[in-house]
């Protein structure tokens, strides 16, 4: 999660009232975020996205939905700012979403592909973005799976996989305690994947597996299995 702060404190609070009084937080949430998501101080931007995630969890859905999907194009292109305490706050929003509004997501394709593309391409971020990406990810492919639409993500499957294990491998992954939480996302999506429509990518996952393993072995114990 991103760094406490008095601005992140203020997030988490809003977001008990936005529980509280549900559809009432709306208008004026909106109207303090849509100024300031493209405002030129980069401040504005960040107070902006705690203020967005905050609000995901309170209202009824069929009633901030259409609101969010009108945002949504916005928001997603702020994972690309170019001030990286901006795009931790863009990524807690996106971890948000795909827990409690992920087919918004997962039944609009272009939204879907921007979503995907979007992850994907930041995980190579800091520890703290890169495991709220993946969390992301991790979210949409087990909601899925509840709503009987896992299908819909088979596509983007193995791309997904392969960099999660590529990053798994990652030296700052490892040092800041993260590889447990990436770890624990990769079962998960491979618990709740489409395992009827992917027989032939989960064959090969098995096969790559089972090479690292070894290789693994030999890097551990470098002398042959049969030597004693």
């Amino acid at each position: 999660m991103p760094e406490l702060n008095i601005a992140m404190t203020a997030g988490y609070t809003l977001e008990n009232v936005s529980r509280a009084i549900k559809n009432e937080v709306i208008n004026p949430i909106f109207e303090f975020i849509t100024p300031r998501m493209n405002s030129g101080n980069w401040g504005e931007r960040y107070i902006s996205m705690i203020a967005f995630a905050s609000i995901v969890e309170g209202p009824q859905p069929e009633t901030l939905i259409p609101i969010i999907h009108d945002a949504f194009p916005s928001m997603m292109n702020m994972i690309n700012d170019p001030v990286p305490k901006v795009r931790q706050t863009v990524a807690f929003a996106f971890y948000k979403l795909s827990e409690f509004m992920p087919q918004m997501i997962i039944l609009e394709p272009a939204f879907l592909n921007q979503f995907i593309d979007h992850c994907l391409t930041h995980l190579l971020e800091h520890p703290t973005i890169c495991t709220l990406l993946i969390a992301s990810l991790k979210n949409l492919f087990v909601q899925a799976a509840r709503n009987n639409s896992a299908h819909l993500l088979n596509q983007y499957f193995s791309n997904i996989f392969g960099k999660l294990i590529e990053t798994m491998y990652r030296e700052d992954i490892n040092k800041s305690n993260e590889l447990q939480n990436v770890s624990d996302a990769v079962n998960d999506i491979t618990d709740s994947c489409d395992s009827d429509g992917l027989k032939q990518e989960l064959s090969e996952i098995l096969m790559a597996i089972l090479q690292a393993l070894g290789d693994s072995m030999e890097q551990s114990f470098p002398l042959r299995l049969d030597k004693t």
